[in-house]
């Protein structure tokens, strides 16, 4: 489940959901591999899973013309550790599917394709900045 502004979105991979469990005002149900949204006065009618919501499932992440501050903020949900990004470099968009298991292999598969350099000040904080 993840909370986005004011709306909720769960997804289902293995189970049926009843979101009445998280939201009193009304009862849908979810089955495997549907997303459904919602707020405190209304729910959406459930829609398929998004596929780059279930590439972690691979150990990857897909980004399509994704800016860097969206990809980062997806890969920190899986990694420990501090990343940090300038305003340039978090405008910048890419494409492409990331390793999760591995933040060297990760790192440079911005850095090659984008005109950013990856500064690693500890083993856990990493920050990019814009050449």
């Amino acid at each position: 489940m993840r909370m986005i502004a004011q709306h909720t979105r769960r997804h289902a991979w293995q189970q049926w959901l009843n979101s009445d469990q998280l939201h009193q005002q009304a009862s849908v149900r979810v089955s495997s591999e549907q997303q459904v949204t919602f707020t405190d006065e209304v729910s959406q009618p459930p829609q398929p899973v998004e596929g780059f919501r279930q590439s972690w499932l691979d150990g990857v992440v897909l980004a399509d013309n994704m800016r860097l501050d969206v990809l980062m903020r997806e890969y920190a949900r899986y990694r420990n550790g501090y990343f940090s990004l300038d305003d340039k470099a978090a405008a910048l968009c890419i494409s492409g599917v990331f390793p999760l298991q591995n933040d060297e292999r990760f790192f440079s598969a911005l850095t090659c394709p984008l005109p950013i350099i990856a500064e690693r000040r500890f083993s856990w904080w990493i920050t990019l900045r814009a050449r």
